[in-house]
């Protein structure tokens, strides 16, 4: 405002160059404060403005601000937008056509319903073409046990790389420490955990035989030699609880960074987590450090402790670039191509019979190198009850009771839904490998 002030002054005492006729003084005078107006809307504008911390660009013509009031603090503004649970999605039909719905962390639309053009068939080539290129898979060796083979090709399971895909609280640690003991056995070079956005910087990763981590899937695309996917799943809503038990304890691993536990109900947090073995399977070093346009946490519930995890990024960046319809199209894909993809489908309840199928498939002495560390972690946390819980559920209420708080709630099945469908198909192939198995001995 200082600088307007010596505008003023300097028009004032130029004014008599022109004779200080009333007519001359009258004009500059006008001129002046026409001039100071649009400078003090100028300002006001700014000021207005900077109160919100980011415009929601969706692409390079079309933003919106990302505040329709004013809200003194960035602080007070994200509680506000988290506590409406409310994001923006940038709906793109087969014509071209942009809709920008408002829809809570469900999916359900907030604003309307949505336009009659979305009922159009997604194509799946051009969602993997101009969306998601990365996901189409080519170098992997299909499931050991389903499909038919010789002995020759059997033979190559032994030589191949073993990329192991992992999910949180999905005896994660119990396989990393057991896949370690058993390759150090036999000579079998580990490379570097792939967790996080370490795939973004990690190089000449087809050094090592075995690679882990949980974003280790997709990496096999970046070798020249055979390689083959392992994972081992959980049943979604277990896992929902037992990670909800094990964040209130221990906020500082990456699934626990995004939101207290403390701060959220076990329904808020399983919404939270979402789909998270189905990010998995669509993971990209990409969602790192790229898509910065489609990247805006504000509309949901989150509290960053430490730093923000990429996974949290992963899932707003998807919100944003896919509809639910694009979604839908991607979850069929990726159901009918899990045969094909994993070479080995363990599931956690079934651990020990998991790790047999391993061991058949690469020779690696997984059982005798691992005996008795199953039983140590396996399921430990099974019996605990919640204690000193001040804001979210009852003290009272055990591990089989918050699964069945989960499964009572739509919101909550429809928000993880992914996950049951990949669970319930992982299920059917981990019978038929089981059989196969029997078969084959």
């Amino acid at each position: 405002m200082a600088c307007n002030y010596v505008l003023w002054f300097i028009l004032q005492h130029t004014t008599c160059r022109f004779g200080r006729s009333r007519m001359m003084i009258m004009r500059v005078r006008i001129i002046t404060v026409g001039f100071l107006g649009v400078m003090i809307i100028w300002c006001l504008l700014r000021l207005l403005f900077s109160f919100g911390e980011e415009v929601l660009n969706i692409d390079s013509n079309f933003a919106i601000p990302a505040l329709p009031i004013i809200f003194p603090h960035a602080k007070e503004k994200d509680s506000v937008l988290s506590s409406q649970n409310i994001r923006f999605e940038k709906i793109k039909t087969v014509e071209n056509s942009h809709l920008l719905k408002a829809h809570d962390e469900t999916g359900n639309i907030i604003n309307g319903q949505r336009n009659n053009m979305l009922r159009t068939p997604v194509s799946l080539e051009l969602l993997l073409n101009k969306r998601l290129p990365w996901m189409r898979l080519e170098r992997y060796l299909p499931n050991y046990f389903t499909k038919t083979f010789d002995d020759v090709e059997r033979a190559k399971y032994q030589q191949t790389t073993l990329a192991y895909l992992y999910s949180p609280r999905s005896a994660s640690s119990t396989s990393k420490l057991c896949l370690r003991k058993a390759a150090s056995a036999v000579g079998r070079n580990i490379g570097p955990e792939l967790t996080g956005c370490t795939r973004v910087h990690l190089k000449h990763l087809g050094e090592y035989d075995i690679l882990i981590g949980d974003t280790a899937f997709g990496v096999c695309e970046d070798l020249a030699k055979p390689c083959a996917y392992v994972t081992m799943m959980r049943d979604p809503y277990e896992r929902i609880v037992s990670s909800y038990l094990y964040c209130r304890r221990k906020r500082t691993n990456p699934l626990c960074r995004a939101l207290s536990p403390w701060k959220a109900s076990i329904n808020e947090w399983a919404i939270h987590l979402g789909n998270y073995f189905f990010q998995q399977l669509i993971f990209h070093p990409k969602f790192c450090n790229k898509f910065h346009e489609y990247y805006y946490p504000a509309g949901f519930k989150h509290e960053f402790y430490i730093s923000q995890p990429s996974w949290f990024r992963q899932k707003v960046i998807l919100s944003y670039m896919i509809t639910e319809q694009q979604k839908e199209t991607l979850i069929t894909y990726c159901l009918e191509n899990l045969e094909n993809w994993f070479a080995v489908v363990g599931i956690t309840e079934y651990y020990d019979l998991s790790q047999n199928m391993i061991e058949t498939v690469f020779g690696i002495p997984l059982n005798q190198s691992c005996a008795g560390i199953s039983s140590q972690n396996v399921g430990k946390h099974s019996h605990l009850l919640i204690q000193h819980n001040e804001n979210a559920i009852d003290d009272s209420l055990s591990f089989s009771n918050l699964i069945a708080k989960l499964k009572q709630d739509d919101s909550v099945t429809h928000a993880i839904k992914a996950d049951l469908r990949i669970y319930a198909r992982f299920k059917k192939i981990f019978e038929q490998q089981r059989v196969s198995m029997l078969l084959s001995n």
